[in-house]
């Protein structure tokens, strides 16, 4: 009975550790995609485009915002998916400043029409980060593969493929197509971001520095300080749901008391973004 008793205990002392061990794990998970960086441009080596490549990049075909990189996208068009009838092409995406990249958000093809279909879509890639735009260097532990989304009709929605890998410094990323899912001539998908945990914009490098929020954790009102201007601001939960916003000067406070309890994290129309834990 003593024995039974101290199985027992000892198996529940585990599977608590063990639920401690998944939450922190969700955290991270949500952390890797807290700073969704969407290519400003973009440049191919594909040719007889038939689709738009800066369809693939512009949020165009998606269903909400990328601050929640789960949203699904829209059944692939011309508008708002790439296409091309070759193989194998590259893609270099310009990122709009210096970034640690750790993450890869797809939306592989997927449609009923003739010019785009799941078949075409992206299977098996590399990716390389770069400094430059000249130089590339793999990133060995970047996705490899991607799944084939099957759509049935127009009215059928893509949903994103999330990968996360060892945080690169880039100002552009490159992809590499080796092979799709009907190893015909057609190559397709429908958009592309990637994910950042930490901003490094090279213009806004030494403000993100000194920029901080306190008290944190916080338990009624948060402070930022050493902004140098009145800055726009939205706070978002660790699901990606859009909380508040307004504007907010440094010193000023803001009133988070009605929270629920749980980590948040304020972005500032300068693209920086902060953590706090709300107790």
């Amino acid at each position: 009975m003593r024995i039974t008793r101290r199985f027992q205990k000892l198996k529940i002392k585990i599977m608590k550790q063990i639920y401690i061990i998944y939450f922190f794990i969700a955290i991270t998970t949500k952390l890797s995609f807290a700073q969704v960086i969407n290519p400003t441009d973009a440049t191919t080596t594909a040719t007889n485009i038939t689709g738009s490549l800066v369809g693939s990049y512009n949020q165009e075909g998606l269903i909400s915002p990328t601050t929640n990189p789960t949203t699904n996208h829209s059944a692939a068009t011309t508008s708002n998916s790439f296409a091309c009838e070759c193989q194998n092409p590259t893609f270099d995406f310009v990122l709009g400043g210096t970034y640690t990249i750790d993450g890869v958000i797809f939306w592989n093809a997927g449609s009923d029409n003739d010019i785009i279909s799941s078949g075409d879509g992206i299977k098996s890639v590399k990716f390389y980060s770069s400094t430059d735009g000249t130089t590339f260097t793999e990133i060995v532990d970047a996705p490899t593969e991607f799944t084939e989304n099957l759509v049935i009709d127009q009215n059928d929605q893509l949903t994103a493929q999330t990968s996360t890998f060892t945080g690169v410094s880039a100002t552009h990323i490159r992809m590499e197509v080796l092979s799709n899912f009907n190893d015909s001539e057609y190559t397709s998908f429908s958009e592309i971001a990637f994910a950042s945990n930490n901003i490094l914009s090279t213009e806004q490098f030494e403000l993100i520095k000194s920029i901080k929020v306190y008290p944190n954790p916080v338990s009624e009102f948060l402070k930022i300080s050493e902004l140098n201007k009145s800055e726009e601001y939205k706070i978002y939960d660790i699901t990606g749901s859009e909380i508040s916003n307004g504007n907010v000067s440094s010193e000023e406070k803001l009133n988070v008391k009605d929270f629920p309890k749980g980590l948040y994290f304020i972005k500032f129309d300068n693209r920086n973004t902060l953590k706090f834990l709300k107790e």
